[in-house]
């Protein structure tokens, strides 16, 4: 089949479907998301990780850690997958080619332009940002960044032009705090993780609600805090459910907002949807 390049720039992605045929956890499995919130349950074993970084896949291009292999049953393993834009629907079907042990495409997608964030079970993060994105590996512009939990909290850096370090990401602790004292310039930025916070707090109880960075003996920086009903903690003192929340809202924060000042860098639009694992 002849080699079909389809580009999704600057139109947005979200799927519409997902068909493995030999591959997995069963001979043939069909996903058909919702359009906005999909809950994803079962045993262990059953295949919830696999399904979760197989629309990673379709939806990005790239695979978290390494490509499923298919069962032994013989057949032609597959997986197709359909890719909802704002303009239409795309249909594609990729065959796994035993003789060479690889995923070979009939279609290739240039995914130039979109935004997804993958939360992962160990507390980690993945975003996908291809606004400046260009495949040649570089630190500053590639568009899969994985953040490790300490990563997230505390930063996460690489090498740039000329052997000089640069920031791939500040962390949750310098960001919030830079965000909340600094609001003259980043006041949009913040009254947007603050509303972050506040919908992923519990439905019933105290909602999250940042007080005045504060420091704490031993450690030079400010820390950011939490008002609580027993009074105000630093987030490094929170309940482990209380960080994973803290970190989401934070992680979906700095992505949406890297995402727009890179894209006026760029000069390109914004998207105005993101997928989120």
């Amino acid at each position: 089949m002849a080699d079909r390049r389809i580009s999704t720039e600057q139109i947005g992605l979200s799927l519409d479907f997902m068909e493995f045929v030999h591959v997995g956890p069963a001979d043939r499995l069909r996903y058909e998301p919702g359009s906005r919130v999909n809950i994803i349950t079962g045993d262990n074993s059953l295949g919830k990780t696999f399904l979760l970084e197989s629309v990673w896949w379709a939806v990005t291009g790239r695979w978290i850690e390494s490509a499923p292999r298919p069962n032994d049953s013989g057949a032609t393993p597959r997986i197709s997958f359909g890719l909802n834009t704002i303009e239409r629907k795309i249909d594609f079907d990729v065959h796994y080619d035993r003789s060479r042990q690889t995923w070979s495409p009939s279609t290739k997608i240039e995914r130039s332009s979109g935004i997804a964030i993958y939360s992962r079970y160990d507390g980690s993060y993945v975003v996908w940002d291809t606004t400046l994105g260009n495949g040649d590996g570089d630190a500053r512009f590639d568009e899969q960044v994985m953040l490790d939990r300490r990563e997230l909290w505390h930063g996460k850096r690489g090498d740039g032009v000329h052997g000089y370090e640069i920031s791939i990401c500040n962390g949750l602790l310098l960001d919030w705090v830079a965000w909340q004292t600094k609001q003259a310039r980043y006041g949009d930025i913040f009254d947007a993780f603050v509303r972050c916070l506040k919908i992923l707090s519990p439905p019933e109880g105290q909602s999250f609600e940042p007080d005045e960075p504060m420091w704490i003996p031993g450690d030079e920086r400010e820390i950011p805090t939490l008002k609580m009903d027993y009074g105000t903690i630093p987030v490094l003192h929170a309940s482990a459910g209380v960080r994973r929340i803290i970190g989401l809202a934070y992680i979906v924060t700095w992505a949406w907002f890297r995402h727009k000042r890179n894209a006026l860098a760029a000069q390109r639009n914004p998207q105005d949807r993101m997928v989120l694992i």
